[in-house]
């Protein structure tokens, strides 16, 4: 860790350790008020000489109050506990990280759905990708999908019946890997390049330690190892993409925006077999003109077909520009791959 990344560690320590500070600060200041509320309204404020009608409709009325506050109060008190108990993810050394299985359960989906799933596994990042096994856990029996596992050079482990569902087929498949970790997924999902260095650190938590002072991770001595910090199950986010009939036609636009935003790309590339984007069809309208920028407002404001609009709003939202141009014309790819001025660029205009 250089001396720009200490800093910064350190800063976020102690900007961590002063936003804990002011929560508990904030959460006793909260229910002291709370409590000297809630005694005046039952001492000064509650109609014991107006009859038994008014008098009634009064300790309703506090005892929501104090149902509220309560309530309140509980909700504070687990926010502040929620945060203290937080888990940073150590950083922990490249020959640290342990094998890990990654199995994706199937049965009947079709191998087109499982080839995007388990292509998208190969390509996870890890420092020692020998340590990476991946399987399809087979409770079909499918030739069809043996011969996609040994097409992608991954193992395949077959489940002679589906009585247990995917819970029994899953079990069969640990019956039959040895790793000390193990991811699963469904037979349409599609990890992030980065899931398993995002994931895997946090079960290392019970050896390693971030020091106070420096905000730089270590091992722990035999005094500081703590059980408490071991991690069993990560259940991660996710997030669904459907696509209905009408973006089938336009899907792959779409799969592009998604990837050059999950990997943060600096442009899109969008080879065509026209020289840019044209303010009409130049095949039939010999005076059309062609546009050098545009900016992704402007593309939707005017129907241009240059991307598919949910594509193009993906792109907006995340600031990747699309250079569009002819592929056809030799040199014409290294051109755009060095940034020259080529074809017609789309982006936000600044």
């Amino acid at each position: 860790m250089n001396v720009h990344e200490l800093k910064k560690a350190k800063k976020s320590v102690v900007e961590k350790q002063g936003a804990r500070k002011r929560d508990v600060t904030t959460f006793i200041v909260t229910a002291v008020l709370m409590v000297i509320y809630l005694l005046w309204r039952l001492l000064f404020t509650l109609p014991f000489d107006q009859g038994i009608p008014q008098m009634v409709f009064a300790v309703l009325l506090l005892i929501a109050e104090t149902v509220t506050a309560f309530t309140t109060f509980e909700l504070y008190y687990r926010k502040v506990k929620a945060d203290s108990g937080h888990l940073v993810m150590p950083k922990i050394l490249p020959e640290d990280y342990p094998d890990v299985d990654v199995v994706i359960a199937t049965h009947n989906e079709p191998t087109d759905v499982l080839f995007k799933t388990a292509n998208a596994c190969t390509y996870m990042d890890y420092p020692d990708r020998s340590r990476v096994h991946i399987y399809f856990a087979d409770d079909g029996c499918r030739k069809e999908v043996a011969s996609l596992a040994a097409e992608l050079g991954i193992g395949y482990i077959p489940c002679e019946d589906n009585k247990y569902a995917k819970s029994g087929n899953l079990n069969n498949a640990l019956r039959h890997t040895t790793s000390p970790l193990i991811a699963t997924f469904d037979a349409d999902m599609i990890p992030r390049s980065s899931f398993l260095v995002d994931t895997v650190p946090y079960f290392l938590l019970p050896r390693y330690i971030q020091d106070g002072a420096t905000g730089a991770w270590r091992y722990r001595s035999e005094d500081e190892l703590n059980e408490d910090l071991k991690v069993g199950l990560i259940q991660t986010p996710q997030s669904a993409v459907l696509i209905d009939a009408g973006l089938k036609k336009n899907a792959g636009e779409l799969t592009a925006a998604l990837r050059a935003a999950e990997i943060e790309a600096e442009a899109i590339l969008m080879a065509k077999k026209v020289d840019g984007v044209y303010d009409c069809d130049p095949k039939t309208h010999p005076e059309a003109q062609r546009f050098e920028t545009l900016t992704f407002l402007e593309v939707l404001n005017r129907g241009l077909k240059v991307m598919d609009s949910t594509a193009i709003s993906l792109c907006m939202d995340n600031n990747i520009p699309i250079q569009v141009f002819n592929i056809t014309e030799k040199g014409n790819m290294m051109k755009a791959v060095l940034g020259e001025k080529i074809g017609t660029l789309v982006g936000t205009g600044e």
